[in-house]
This record gives structure tokens, sequence and C-alpha cells, in this order.
């Protein structure tokens, strides 16, 4: 009897399964009723646990009676779970086992299974005590989603143990909770009202009123590892949400930049967190807080553009490529479906990338792999990567537009580099380079390269002269480089010479995404493979990665800055910026958000001032001047940004010699004298810079500080007039170089100390004391100027006059076409001098007239003999 009722009560249950068979639209609804009848019928092990292996002949009979008792289940469970299912779907599952046909439905229903777990796992975050509910209720209804989670795959590992067990520690902490408790506090829009009636404590939004029980302070402990301590925090239990008074912040010293996706919160130009702005409020965005047992917030990325599947994020991990380009990997389907409005604009891609129409030209295509390569050299730039490149070439073949960039020192280095590329290709793909197409530079026109060419039966294609658009896929692939690294760059505080890891990580990026010219990826026709993207990382974000040997008392991971894919291993490469070095880890968890919520204000290259032999000449105007003083062409150290940075700084006791020694060259010099500032007269600031000058190997040998001038604050006709002056154009350098060569001439190097500090001002120039040199006895007055320094809008012409006066004086004559370069003839003797802002190169026959020189220049101004010349201006001189 109690068979038949059992019987009759499974077949009840499993008419459920019968009335709505699946058919793909309610799966999440067929499979939570197939786990209940499996359930009622102790058959669901079936679901979570595949078949195992028959038993050998040799095995027990217990075991073969066991197994072969769990293989009949297994096929009545897989038939229920067939005849609940319409006809299209039987035939594609019917010669499969039930665990293997749930997973295959799991994956032909896998977005409806994403949406519903991500609606519960929403549900579950969102999930807070209300007013009045019991703790027990509230942890049953977490423990309903959590089951339902563990249900649809989702890893909860011993999640329901630890909701028991602090279930139990809740009910005991509840019945002795202290009345007097910190609260944690959120950002709230606006000022908190002070309230109208009578009695005590702060008014509520609905209009009622809480009264507070405690007043003390509270540390706030954000995402990044600071510390807030916010003090006279009122502790009012009945208010379920936390706030705090932008000005309050605002008081302690904290900064608020108004954005277009909320509040970025700063103090001492250290970013500390981001608020996002959700139903009149303005909500910490706290992703990875450490926990706090009386934590109050309620997070929402709802207007963060920072989702894991926005288009804003995958357009940074992918190096800042167009939209379109990201719409057609969505479209081949090697990314998942993205939220297309998240990404509006991207304020460093339209601060850093400006283009002209495209040259109208187009040449044949290639046919095959190999079939052309088209190369290109770029450079100079006035940073030097960390690798010591000044410049890169790039190989990209026109069949595939797959391409290599390779990072080089010098110019001479294209040959050997190619050489490179020709071994790897061939070797990889099993063809041979046809084509070459390229400019007529003499890094392509050289004669080992072209016999090279010859040998190797490749195809020489130089585009006409002066017209380099007909090399348009190298142009347009540099332009592409220096974009994405532009905009790379913003977005971090790394400093100028991380260029080149940007760049290497563009290329990796730059063949993945789609092309017009091909239908499918560079690197999907090159490699004959889909790319995996999901391997792709926001380049410059912060990142935790483990250590290799912790300290048992040390933290595990360290912070870390991701920089790179390695090329010949598997991870990622990563910047410890405490040891100053580049490392291969695999183990790390990257922290993308924080990077992107902030606002583009890192780094920034100017890639326009890449020097090039058919760039025309630069205009005769002061500002060029003063950018030459300010920008040297060396590699970013670190120099300290103002005063109080260089006296915190590792190397501050150098930087103090140097501005003390600044302080005594314009003491010496007479440069300025205190006094009293004039009725109706105006001062003019200044601040330090600071610069560390290299060799050609860009080892550091000088520490200079300057006291530059703000001379924006300067008026015309008040306190300057003329400000034009000459500046020597690097052909104007290059030329004698090559006349030096040619006949075997001596070069020397001499600079100028404090060159500027010679001109004399027509003009009546006050200034406010130097920024820790001020004079104790008279702070009250000002610098009367008697000689120009940097930074003045007048200095540059003052010091170039000066100089001019000086040289003819002895001699000299000034070209007239360069007006920076001066020639002295006597008989078989023959001396060039070039002037280069600060920097006199001297180029001449006869070693006699060359020491004569020096013993005049010697007079006239403060000189530093530097000897035979080996570099100026990015130019390497070897002898």
């Amino acid at each position: 009897m109690t068979t038949t009722n059992q019987t009759l009560s499974n077949s009840t249950i499993r008419s459920v399964l019968e009335k709505d068979k699946l058919t793909g639209i309610i799966f999440i609804d067929w499979y939570r009723n197939l786990r209940i009848v499996l359930r009622a019928e102790n058959k669901l092990i079936h679901l979570e646990e595949a078949l195992p292996e028959a038993p050998p002949a040799t095995a027990s009979a217990m075991i073969r009676t066991a197994y072969t008792k769990r293989f009949n289940e297994q096929q009545e469970v897989a038939a229920l779970m067939l005849v609940s299912m319409t006809p299209e779907i039987q035939k594609n599952l019917e010669e499969l086992t039930a665990f293997e046909m749930l997973r295959e439905l799991k994956t032909m229903f896998q977005q409806q299974v994403e949406q519903e777990l991500f609606e519960i796992v929403k549900a579950f975050h969102a999930c807070k005590q209300e007013d009045g509910q019991s703790v027990s209720s509230y942890v049953l209804k977490m423990k309903g989603y959590l089951d339902q989670m563990e249900c649809l795959g989702y890893p909860c590992h011993n999640m329901g143990k630890i909701i028991a067990e602090l279930h139990a520690m809740l009910k005991l902490a509840e019945q002795g909770l202290p009345k007097k408790a910190p609260v944690v506090l959120a950002i709230k829009e606006g000022r908190i009202q002070k309230p109208q009636g009578k009695g005590k404590g702060p008014g509520k939004g609905n209009g009622m009123r809480a009264a507070v029980e405690a007043i003390g302070s509270f540390d706030l402990i954000l995402p990044n590892g600071l510390n807030i301590v916010l003090d006279n925090c009122h502790y009012a239990p009945t208010i379920t949400r936390g706030i705090v008074s932008l000005s309050r912040l605002w008081g302690n010293g904290f900064i608020h930049a108004f954005t277009d996706y909320g509040i970025s919160v700063s103090k001492d130009n250290m970013f500390h967190f981001n608020a996002i702005p959700r139903d009149g409020i303005f909500e910490i965005d706290m992703h990875n807080l450490v926990s706090n047992s009386s934590s109050m917030y309620s997070c929402s990325t709802k207007k963060s553009k920072s989702n894991t599947d926005s288009t804003y994020l995958w357009h940074c991990r992918l190096c800042h490529i167009n939209k379109k380009r990201i719409l057609k990997l969505q479209h081949d389907g090697l990314i998942k479906s993205i939220d297309d409005e998240s990404f509006d604009k991207c304020l460093s891609c339209i601060s850093r990338k400006m283009t002209r129409k495209p040259f109208s030209y187009v040449g044949e295509r290639a046919k095959d792999l190999l079939g052309l390569i088209h190369t290109d050299v770029c450079g100079p730039f006035r940073t030097v990567s960390r690798e010591g490149a000044n410049y890169f070439i790039t190989f990209t073949d026109d069949f595939s537009r797959y391409g290599y960039v390779y990072l080089l020192k010098h110019k001479h280095e294209a040959f050997e580099t190619f050489k490179v590329f020709q071994s790897e290709v061939e070797n990889q793909l099993g063809k041979t380079i046809k084509a070459l197409c390229s400019d007529r530079r003499g890094e392509y026109m050289s004669q080992e390269f072209l016999d090279h060419l010859t040998k190797c039966v490749i195809v020489s294609q130089f585009t006409p002269p002066y017209t380099p658009q007909h090399n348009g896929v190298s142009e347009r692939r540099n332009r592409t480089f220096l974009d994405m690294v532009q905009s790379m760059m913003s977005l971090t505080s790394l400093p100028l010479s991380f260029w080149g890891c940007a760049l290497e990580s563009a290329t990796c990026v730059l063949n993945m995404a789609p092309t017009k010219k091909v239908d499918k990826t560079p690197y999907e026709i090159w490699h004959g493979k889909v790319p995996n993207l999901y391997y792709l990382k926001v380049w410059g974000c912060e990142d935790r990665v483990k250590r290799n040997t912790p300290n048992k008392l040390e933290p595990r991971s360290i912070k870390c800055i991701f920089v790179g894919y390695p090329k010949k291993t598997m991870g990622y490469y990563f910047y410890y910026p405490p040891e100053n070095k580049i490392f291969v880890a695999r183990y790390v968890k990257f922290l993308e958000n924080y990077l992107i919520l902030q606002e583009a204000s890192g780094s920034t290259i100017d890639f326009d001032e890449i020097q090039s032999e058919d760039a025309q000449p630069s205009s005769n105007t002061s500002e060029h001047h003063t950018e030459a003083e300010h920008t040297d062409n060396v590699g970013d150290h670190g120099e300290p940004t103002n005063y109080k940075a260089a006296l915190s700084d590792p190397e501050s006791d150098k930087w103090l010699e140097a501005m003390n020694a600044k302080m005594q060259s314009m003491e010496d010099n007479r440069i300025f004298e205190l006094v009293d500032i004039p009725p109706n007269s105006k001062t003019v600031g200044n601040k330090w810079i600071f610069k560390k000058k290299t060799d050609m190997d860009g080892n550091i040998h000088t520490y200079k500080a300057r006291l530059v001038a703000k001379g924006y604050t300067q008026t015309y006709r008040i306190d300057y007039e003329e400000t034009i002056s000459p500046v020597a154009d690097i052909k104007a350098i290059r030329i004698p170089i090559a006349i030096a060569t040619y006949y075997d001439y001596e070069i020397y190097k001499m600079d100028v100390k404090t060159a500027f500090l010679n001109g004399h001002l027509n003009e009546d120039v006050y200034m406010v004391q130097p920024e820790g040199f001020m004079n104790p006895k008279h702070p009250n007055k000002v610098c009367k100027l008697q000689r120009s320094i940097y930074g003045l809008k007048q200095a540059s012409r003052s010091w170039n006059k000066r100089f001019d006066e000086e040289i003819k004086k002895y001699g000299f004559t000034q070209n007239l076409d360069e007006p920076c370069v001066y020639m002295r003839a006597s008989g078989s003797i023959v001396v060039f001098l070039i002037l280069y802002v600060d920097d006199i190169l001297l180029i001449m026959n006869n070693i006699p007239m060359l020491q004569d020189v020096k013993s005049w220049l010697g007079k006239c101004f403060a000189i530093k003999d530097l000897g035979e010349a080996t570099y100026i201006l990015g130019i390497k001189i070897y002898r």
C-alpha cells in the first residue's frame, strides 16, 4: 500500500513537468520544477554529478550492483528530462546522460541563465534589514537568495554555512548591542537644513525627527587603503543611511571636482574616492571596501562608467581604439554584448587626438601574407623611453594589416632591426617577403640596406620625394599609435619614459582590433585563430600582485601598475614604484575601475615635437625659447615639481645644493635688489624648476635648479615690450656637423651658466622673493630685477641681443639666413659658432684658435667647457 501511494505521489509531482514542456523561453522555470521533482525522488545527484565509469569485470558484486542502480536511475532521469521537452530540443540531446544534458541546456540558454543569475545576485547584494524586521527573517531571506544562486551555478562555496553562523552571532549581538555606536557616513548633495521646530536631534528627509544618542569620531577606510578620520559624527539609530556634508569635507582640506558621472574627491593632489549620483544623493563608490561591522553603505554603479560590460571599459582595455572597432568585435562574437549607452565620449581621446582628412591615394593591395611590407621610422622624441629608445620603427603587412613595432636608440639601427623582423616572420609563416615600401630617408637608402634587399630578391618601393602620403599605411599607423599612447598616458600618473611600454601594448591591441581593409582581425589572418580579448586589461591601472616569498607578518600582495604584455611568457608586466623595476607576474587582482573613473589628468607627451628631416623650421618666437629652456632632451627621471616636493625628495640634499648655487650665482651677478614696491606697481610671481641632466647614455650627471618668473602675469607696454628672438633650426646644426665630418674638423661644446641672467632689462620689473630664500629682515620687500631671468617674456630676446653684441666684437659674422649661426675666417682657419639657447657648438680646424675663442667667451660670460661634443639635441656624435 505504501509503494502504491508513493508511486501516485511521484506521478502527481511529475505531472508538473508534463504540463509545461521546455521550449527555451521558460528554461529557468522548467529547471526549477525539474529540481523539485528529483529532490522528491532523491535523484538530484544525477544533475549535479557525472555518471562514473563502469567498474571492471573483476570488481565485487556489491560495486557492480551499485553502479547498475546508479546507471538505471540516471537513465530514468534522462528519460524524464527528454519527455518534458519539445521535439526540436529532444533530437539534439537524446544520446546524452542527464548530467551532460543539463550542461548542454545551460550552454544553449546561457543568456537566460545569466540574466536570472544577475537579477538574483543583484537582489542579494541589495538586501538589507528593513525597519522592524527581525534578524531571523532577514537571514532566511538571504539564504533563499543563496539557494537560488547555487542552483544556477554561482560559486557560493560555504557561504550558506557562514550565513548560518552569522545568524547565531547576530541574534546574540542583537540582545546586547550598545546604543552608542559609530556610523559610517555617505555624501549628501547640498546641506542639512536646521530644524524649524523645537526639540533635539537632526531632521529626517521625510519630515520626521531623529534623536542623536552619541557624538564622536569615525575612521572611514577607503578602497585604496587610505583612512579618513571624520570628527563630530552624530549617531542616530533610526537613520538608516549615513550622511556627511560637502562643506565639512571641504573644511578638512578635501577638494571636490564635479565630473560627468559624479564627484571626484581628492586631497593634497591625491585621489581618494568617487561619489556617484543616485536618487538625489551622491553615494560613495566603495568597491572592495575593507569590511566594517558598522558599515551602512549602499553602493551603486548605475551611473558609473566602470560597468564590467561597458563600452567605456573595453575602450580603455583596447588602448582607446574607436567605437566602430569595438562594435565590430562585438558583432564577430569576440566580446560579449556590451552596454553601448555607457560610452558617450572619452575626454582623454578628445583632448589628445586630432587628425586631418585622409589622403586620397590608394595603392594596389597585396594578394598574400608578406606580399608587401610597409615600414617607417618615427622620432626622435624629447623623452627617452625606459629602454633608452628615441625612435620606433613599424613593419605592417599589407594583406592582413598585422604589425610589428621595435624601439630604436638610433635611426641607423633600422637595417639590423629589419633583418631581425625578416628572419622572425619568414620562419614563422614559411613565406618570404616580396616587397618593402618605405620613404626615401637615409636609413632605408643606405647601400648595405639596398644590397641586402637585392640579395633576398625583395622589391624596393620608395615613395616620391617629399610625398610621405604615398606611404600612407605606415604614416596612418604611426598616427594611430601616437593617438593611442597619448590617450593611455593621459589616464595615468606614470612618468613619460613609459611611452615605450604603452606603445608595445598598443601594438598588441591594434593587431587584435578589426580594420576597414580586411574582413577579419589582423591577428586571426596572421595566426589562423581568433584572439582572446578577455586577456586584455586597462593599461596603467593599479593592481595587487601576489608576493613570491611573503613574510608571515607582511601583506601577501604588493601594489603595482600594469604596464604591458610579455611576448615570450605567460602573465603581465607590472611596474613596482618603490624599487623602480618592471617584472612579470601572473597571480594578480586588477583594479581597473579606479583608473577609468578618474578624469584624464595623467602624463602628457608632446608628440607634436617629433623632429623629422622634412619638418619645417619653427617660427622665431619667444615661446620656443622658453620651452627649450624648460625641456631638455632627456627621459623623465622623477624631478620634483615644486619647492616643497624637492625638500621631501630622497635626493633633497642635491636639490638644495642646486638651489643655493643658483641663488649665489644671482647674487654674484647682481640680478636683483630688495626694494619697497612703488605705488601702483605690481609684482611678478616665480617658482622653482628642477631638472636632472643626463649624458648620451642616459646617466644623470647634473642636478639643475632654475628660478623661473611667472611671465604670464606681465602686462604689455608696462613691464615688457618686444619678445621676438631667433633660435637655431635643427638643419642649421646638422649642416655644419656634416661639413666637420667631411673635412675632419674639431667639434667642441660649451654651456653658458645662467644664460638668461646676462640679458639687461630696459623696463622696471618687480618680483616677489623666491620661495625658501625670503630675507627674514625684510620680508615685505620685493625684488627689483636688474637683469632678465628665466620665464620673463623679454628674457630670451635680451640674452640673445647681449650675446650677439659680444660675439661680434671678436670678429664673428652673423649668417643672414640663420641668425644663431656665426662664422669667422682668417686665411685657411675657419670657425663656426652655433648658439642654441644656452648651448654653444664650436666647429673649427685650428686648436689654438679654439683656445682663443674659449678664452674670449670666458671673459664675457660664465662658461662651462664640456670638451669634445658627443650629444646635442638628440644627435649623438662619434669620432
